[in-house]
């Protein structure tokens, strides 16, 4: 019997709409349109209410697939936020 290596995938979940916001590079109204587009962003309550959760990794895919035509938003002018970006920043956190 062969001897293989398991890998194990570790969800990194964005709790809040801060945590996606600073994760993505955007901003709040961006992760609401997403959200209306049909990210896979989890939206519970209503109002001020409104709580946000997503998993870092599906919601890259998405936007990588779907949401080409958004920019991460910066301080000064926009830049597209690359996956490496998020890869570095998740690993920051871990």
């Amino acid at each position: 019997m062969e001897n293989r290596e398991q890998v194990i995938y570790a969800p990194h979940i964005l709790r809040s709409m801060s945590e996606i916001c600073e994760a993505m590079g955007v901003s709040q109204k961006t992760v609401r349109t997403w959200a209306e587009q049909g990210a896979p962003i989890a939206v519970e309550g209503q109002g001020r209410k409104t709580r946000y959760s997503a998993e870092a990794a599906r919601l890259q895919f998405w936007r990588e697939r779907f949401g080409n035509g958004v920019q991460a938003e910066t301080g000064r002018g926009t830049m597209r936020a690359s996956s490496s970006c998020l890869s570095r920043s998740m690993m920051d956190k871990s």
